[in-house]
């Protein structure tokens, strides 16, 4: 906040020790113009009204800087500084800014009021179409103000080029040159690809494989289960066992098997691992009987 210029004043000044507000001791009053480099002792003495607060009653000649600078001086506290501004008085000229009739100013009311453009001719547009044809209509346009490093600058620039040195839509089409021409060719041949996510492609593959009725394996490395497969499978005809063999062989079984009981009553003496009792139990008694 400012004081007026040139009129006296009560100022009001607070005093710190530290922190902490203090009244000082014996308190002597000076004054600095900003514009100055010597303070001089003020025309009144300051007063101590308590709790650190002093006034000091400035004379109108004191007032007459644009601003000052206020010291206390006391004899337990350091010097106590505070620097203050004014400002002139309103005069007659800058007070009849603010006092203009009402009747002055515009009487513009924009809810019935209605503004009407012009052309760059000056002719004024009769309605809200003619202002977008006369826009649209225009057959050249000119960009002026702009720079080389603005944006109206920089439009000018991009606008003013031929036609025909422009691209066509199917230039943007076609895939040509580079690796944009093998897109197909690039994916198929590799070698090794990363699946992130399968969904259900997995069932669906192991559905089609278990379902199938013939199943070519080939290819496949020795210790894979596809070479393994394979070559248990590719083994000649001519080498498994023919029918003829397994019969004559079940022959051969079925007189031996037929054989055994004869050639086991047959024998005259028989080794018995196990020993035969020597008495004879009650019930064999009764049966001999």
């Amino acid at each position: 906040m400012a004081f007026q210029k040139g009129v006296a004043q009560t100022i009001q000044i607070i005093c710190y020790d530290s922190e902490t507000p203090t009244d000082p001791d014996t308190p002597v009053a000076y004054i600095c113009a900003d514009d100055d480099e010597e303070f001089t002792e003020t025309t009144n003495a300051p007063v101590v009204v308590g709790s650190g607060l002093v006034t000091l009653g400035l004379t109108a000649a004191e007032m007459n800087y644009d601003s000052f600078t206020i010291k206390i001086e006391s004899e337990d506290l350091e010097d106590q500084m505070v620097s203050f501004y004014t400002e002139a008085a309103y005069t007659a000229t800058r007070a009849g800014y603010l006092d203009a009739a009402i009747s002055t100013r515009s009487i513009f009311d924009p809810a019935t009021d209605i503004v009407k453009a012009k052309d760059h001719e000056g002719n004024p547009f009769i309605t809200d179409e003619d202002v977008a044809s006369g826009v649209w209509g225009a057959e050249k346009r000119e960009v002026t103000g702009g720079t080389v490093d603005d944006i109206s600058g920089r439009d000018l620039t991009n606008l003013d080029v031929a036609v025909s040195s422009r691209a066509v839509a199917g230039d943007a089409m076609t895939l040509t040159g580079g690796e944009r021409s093998n897109i197909a060719t690039a994916v198929w041949g590799a070698t090794t690809r990363t699946l992130s996510s399968f969904g259900s492609l997995a069932s669906d593959a192991a559905a089609a494989v278990w379902s199938a009725v013939a199943r070519t394996i080939t290819g496949g490395a020795v210790s894979s289960v596809g070479g393994k497969t394979l070559d248990n499978l590719d083994v000649a005809i001519s080498t498994r066992a023919p029918s003829g063999e397994y019969d004559n062989e079940m022959a051969h079984l079925d007189a031996d098997v037929s054989a055994v009981p004869g050639n086991v009553w047959g024998h005259t003496t028989r080794s018995l691992n196990v020993p035969i009792p020597t008495e004879i139990s009650a019930r064999d008694r009764e049966l001999i009987a």
